[in-house]
């Protein structure tokens, strides 16, 4: 007869926990989106994209980036920019060493939509404010992990945070430092996606 360690059935059965609430966390992060592209016309893609947009450098709103980071294919991606552009709410921009090669921006219609469809997680931030700070610096470290892990083992593309930065030195658990902010970081500093990432 096997012998069943507890401690190992236990552990497995918190994964799994884990996996199904982070689903369910995603499905209703998928609504959310939806419930902001439908009174737009848009899709949940579309949505995130203006977003991105917004909020990073021209150098990551080309269509081969935008790709690279949704995890999606090229043609995808272009399908959704086209509608974006047709709606006014994106425009392309020629490099000016080559005119075949453009980054993203938004149009003043497209600042106006994302302005007004970025509060759309304001119901998830009100459920986190009540987990207090203890808990919230905690679930951020073990979910900020868990996000390095993955990018460590190639399941996720490279992200732009603390621990694949060449400015960042410490050891992962207790000590963090910027070099490029010079300064030592506490856990809530960590980046998740940051605009002055340097790939190591």
């Amino acid at each position: 007869m096997d012998i069943i360690d507890d401690n190992k059935a236990s552990e497995s059965e918190t994964e799994f926990k884990i996996s199904l609430v982070l689903s369910k966390l995603s499905d209703f992060y998928r609504q959310l989106l939806w419930s902001q592209a439908q009174p737009h016309g848009l899709s949940p893609i579309q949505v995130q994209l203006i977003l991105f947009i917004k909020n990073h450098s021209s150098a990551l709103s080309k269509v081969s980036q935008l790709a690279k980071e949704f995890q999606m294919t090229k043609a995808t991606i272009s399908d959704s920019v086209r509608v974006l552009v047709d709606k006014n709410l994106l425009r392309k921009v020629s490099e000016i060493n080559d005119k075949r090669s453009f980054s993203l921006h938004l149009t003043t219609r497209g600042v106006q939509l994302a302005n007004t469809i970025e509060s759309y997680q304001g119901d998830f931030h009100k459920a986190l404010s009540k987990l207090g700070t203890e808990k919230k610096t905690n679930l951020f470290k073990g979910l900020f992990e868990l996000l390095d892990r993955l990018n460590e083992e190639g399941l996720i593309p490279v992200q732009r945070m603390c621990f694949n930065c060449s400015f960042y030195h410490g050891d992962k658990e207790n000590s963090h430092m910027c070099s490029f902010l010079k300064k030592n970081l506490q856990t809530t500093d960590i980046r998740v996606d940051c605009g002055d990432f340097k790939s190591k």
